[in-house]
């Protein structure tokens, strides 16, 4: 399956603010389609330290170094094409759960924040590997790596459905250009915490989720419009909207519980 998926151009991603993942919290970027490669690779090839975040997610990248909280930032090494769409997804979610798992071991007993965001392609990665796309025929995420992801972040997500729960507010009401399976949708609810969504006012605590599905009306890729075929809305979210994801991930790591 192919799909023409976005380009962008994309800043490189600053040197990290921690020199060890097993210091508080964890950033994996994952690139949409096209976009530049890395360097640095770490962790027996699965990630690169420098660059490979792609123009949307390393805009977030930037604004988390600005906080308090020491982060390792990573970026998945993955085909990231248009040409062989579902199998560079497929490669990017077995090596994100390759990663994941061993990032569960790596810190012995402390189990490092891991943050997750992707753009377009990345997203649907994201999704695949944290629902259990890839069953029964590629790797799965142990109990210990589902157990430390604290915040997942999708942007322009080409599997966007409007009723989900994890959706930012105000989220627009069209589908995206594919459809998520069921069962990985079912799986993907059961990433979530126990306390207060971010601005709540309520006196009682209750489940939320730890994904947050950022889709701006018009994007070519989440609401199917073909009238953003420049991709300008699907690749507009380095602006406010990184501002408000990394709030929300400042929160859900600090505050939510």
């Amino acid at each position: 399956m192919s799909v023409g998926v976005t380009v962008s151009a994309a800043g490189p991603a600053a040197a990290s603010n921690a020199s060890s993942p097993c210091n508080f919290a964890v950033l994996i970027a994952v690139r949409g389609s096209g976009e530049p490669a890395g360097s640095g690779l770490a962790h027996s090839g699965r990630v690169w330290t420098s660059g490979g975040m792609g123009g949307q997610i390393s805009v977030l990248a930037n604004k988390m170094k600005a906080e308090a909280f020491p982060t390792y930032f990573e970026s998945l090494n993955y085909p990231a094409t248009v040409a062989n769409y579902q199998g560079s997804v497929s490669a990017g979610a077995a090596t994100l759960i390759n990663e994941l798992n061993w990032l569960a071991t790596a810190c012995g007993n402390y189990l490092p924040a891991v943050v997750i965001a992707g753009h377009s392609q990345g997203a649907h990665v994201i999704s695949d590997a944290l629902g259990g796309g890839l069953w029964p025929n590629g790797p799965s995420l142990s109990t210990k790596a589902k157990q430390m992801v604290r915040a997942v972040t999708f942007f322009g997500d080409p599997q966007y459905w409007p009723t989900e729960a994890w959706n930012a507010p105000y989220s627009p009401s069209g589908y995206g250009v594919f459809t998520r399976n069921v069962l990985v949708r079912n799986d993907l609810s059961t990433y979530r915490y126990w306390g207060w969504t971010q601005g709540s006012t309520s006196p009682s605590p209750s489940w939320n989720s730890k994904i947050r599905s950022y889709c701006a009306t018009g994007d070519y890729f989440c609401q199917k419009n073909p009238a953003d075929k420049n991709f300008t809305i699907h690749n507009s979210y380095r602006t406010t909207t990184m501002t408000i994801a990394n709030n929300w991930i400042r929160y859900v790591l600090t505050s939510a519980g």
